[in-house]
């Protein structure tokens, strides 16, 4: 039986919708979870795309738990890429069938494909073939192989944006151009096959496989550490991470800021006049609002700054602490009746012209 090509994966997912559900007899998923997982498939797994040339004959492995995992959708991938440029030229002609369905496992289509990889890297000269798309790396960035693998160093935003779209590599935030400022310079990663697997970003020093999820390999990181470029994206995370700090430490002093002009207000409109009733006193005049604003804050000799309050940061809140206030109530009435003021000085007078005498004021 050979694959019927239709137009593309929307058209397709009912069709695979029900194999899906034939093949996979191990777990209960809903149409719209299986469909996620059909989407996924074809963005990973086949080389062509949305276009899902090859979805018929990956679904089932999938579906069936032959392609377990992500390093077993990824190898998959880069056979069937392989698969799909021999198959397009004549010299295989005979030597690889042309309909996919007469491979039944991976392990099959390996067998086939890889005598005549001879062929394509011919064909190939000084450019390399990544994603299934013939591509000069240099024109993004610095390009070195090492144990196998292949290292483009991306430092200008708009080429990690442009390598990201230009592959179709939509899992990644860095395909805009606005995150891509962010994470830059950035390291793919691509293995033997001209499959993108990783990327090392410098805004965390992580790395993230194709699922946008963090991803390490001992033999990738050995290999990546022997790059001359790697001292270079070390230093570009280290500037990265203390740019971050002071973004923080500046965002964090400007909430704090807002908190504390919250909390001010709080003082002002509602916890002075609290602060009179806990002194059982009447509602205050402005004079008295003034001397307990010195008080409060520190500006009087034997008076503790933030011994009768604290400020809640979190929600810019003024509190006052009943129990200390309480504990030095007839200090802070003293000075609130007998310090001199402004206020007290000018009513002071009036009493005296009022009673025609003068009477001195301690």
């Amino acid at each position: 039986m050979t694959f019927r090509k239709l137009v593309d994966l929307e058209s397709l997912l009912p069709a695979l919708l029900q194999i899906y559900q034939k093949y996979n007899t191990s777990t209960a998923l809903s149409g719209e979870q299986i469909e996620r997982e059909l989407r996924w498939l074809a963005h990973n797994g086949d080389p062509t795309g949305e276009k899902a040339v090859y979805m018929r004959w990956l679904v089932p492995l999938e579906a069936s738990g032959v392609l377990n995992g992500y390093d077993a959708v990824d190898t998959a991938r880069s056979l069937l890429s392989d698969y799909d440029r021999l198959k397009k030229i004549p010299k295989t002609k005979g030597l690889l069938s042309r309909d996919i369905a007469d491979y039944k496992t991976p392990e099959a289509l390996e067998n086939a494909v890889h005598p005549l990889l001879g062929i394509i890297s011919k064909k190939r000269g000084k450019r390399d073939t990544v994603e299934g798309v013939l591509t000069n790396l240099k024109d993004y960035g610095t390009v070195e192989k090492v144990d196998g693998y292949t290292f483009l160093y991306v430092k200008n935003p708009s080429d990690v944006c442009d390598f990201v779209n230009y592959l179709e590599i939509t899992s990644w935030c860095i395909k805009a151009e606005s995150y891509a400022e962010d994470y830059a310079p950035v390291i793919f990663i691509i293995d033997s096959h001209g499959r993108v697997i990783a990327n090392c970003e410098s805004n965390e020093g992580m790395m993230y496989d194709r699922r946008n999820r963090t991803f390490s390999k001992r033999e990738i990181d050995s290999a990546l550490e022997k790059t001359s470029f790697y001292s270079n994206y070390l230093n570009a995370v280290e500037d990265n991470e203390y740019k971050r700090e002071e973004e923080e430490e500046r965002e964090e002093e400007g909430q704090n800021q807002t908190r504390r002009e919250e909390a001010m207000e709080d003082w002002d409109n509602n916890k002075r006049d609290e602060f009179f009733e806990i002194l059982g006193l009447p509602a205050p005049e402005q004079w008295q609002k003034e001397l307990a604003n010195d008080i409060m804050f520190g500006y009087v000799h034997g008076m503790n700054f933030g011994y009768y309050y604290t400020i809640d940061m979190e929600y810019g809140e003024f509190n006052l602490i009943e129990e200390n206030i309480i504990e030095d109530a007839e200090k802070i009435k003293h000075y609130i009746f007998n310090r001199p003021h402004p206020d007290q000085m000018e009513l002071f007078e009036s009493l005296r012209l009022a009673l025609g005498g003068y009477r001195k004021m301690k």
